[in-house]
């Protein structure tokens, strides 16, 4: 790896500078930054372990960008994989990581060349039943455990991105003569943003979210995004795939293209314009998952 440039700015700082030169004002401001945020703490604990500088939970503010090595990289990597993140989301983080001035190089992560994993539907009922009992453990209402249900239904409905959601409103949805649509904030490219009509089965968790009269900033989901994860590595546990790699929070938008080509019949292209993918090769993508097409689905269309 090549030796890093002496930059004696602060991780805090760079991350700053870069936020202001780079990405301020466009559409990816907010995925950038969440991203970069959670990168720059992860490597600058390794970084201050690695120097022994005293930890205090704000090393990005002391740690400088030539400070930071590829071994600390690599840590901060290896600790993303163990809690689930995927492929693409670690790569996110490293480019962001990149663009303040920091060399990822050799760092990256690589896509798995296996078949990747989906939320089967006897799988999504088991898991129903394990949340609901959980939800209701103990005679208290555990409200969170409400909270990655509905995520996990709406984003085998809809396939919207996790931060899509995570950043959606009662203003952001609407209703006309019964029929409901979104408008989705779109944060990964120039196409990302679009309004969608929801299914039957998405708009009844709308109205189940929303009562009459709700606020128009009233959150669709309450947890944030490392709470959402935390309680999807329950999940995962619970059905025994913790240590497959693709079995992320992004599979169950592979869930929905999957539920919207074979179970609902939307034919492919359409299904690309409603995951607002720019190239039909990464839809097609989405739907090379483990198992196939089992003998009832084949001859549903025979």
């Amino acid at each position: 790896m090549p030796e890093q440039t002496k930059d004696t700015r602060t991780l805090e700082e760079a991350l700053r500078e870069t936020a202001g030169r780079k990405w301020q004002g466009r559409r990816c401001y907010a995925t950038n930054m969440s991203q970069a945020e959670k990168a720059i703490r992860a490597v600058a604990y390794e970084a201050a372990m690695r120097l022994r500088f005293p930890r205090d939970g704000a090393e990005y503010r002391v740690v400088m960008v030539a400070q930071v090595s590829d071994l600390d990289i690599r840590r901060a990597t290896s600790e993303w994989y163990v809690h689930g993140l995927s492929p693409a989301t670690i790569n996110k983080r490293l480019n962001c990581l990149s663009a303040m001035g920091v060399c990822v190089e050799g760092c990256r992560a690589r896509e798995p060349k296996m078949l990747k994993w989906w939320l089967k539907p006897e799988d999504e009922e088991r898991l129903r039943r394990f949340l609901l009992a959980k939800k209701t453990e103990g005679g208290v209402l555990h409200s969170r455990y409400g909270d990655i249900w509905r995520f996990i239904q709406w984003t085998t409905r809809t396939g919207l991105r996790v931060e899509e959601t995570l950043r959606l409103r009662r203003s952001d949805f609407s209703e006309d003569g019964g029929k409901w649509s979104v408008t989705v904030p779109g944060l990964k490219t120039a196409g990302a943003q679009a309004t969608l009509p929801l299914s039957d089965e998405a708009a009844e968790l709308v109205a189940q979210r929303f009562p009459p009269g709700a606020a128009p900033d009233a959150p669709f989901i309450f947890a944030g995004y490392d709470a959402l994860n935390g309680l999807w590595q329950e999940c995962r546990e619970f059905l025994k795939v913790q240590d497959n790699p693709t079995a992320t929070l992004k599979a169950l938008r592979r869930s929905a293209a999957r539920h919207l080509h074979v179970t609902k019949g939307m034919p492919l292209d359409m299904v690309r314009q409603y995951l607002r993918h720019e190239d039909i090769e990464t839809t097609m993508g989405y739907l090379r998952l483990t198992g196939g097409y089992g003998t009832e689905e084949m001859r549903k269309w025979l």
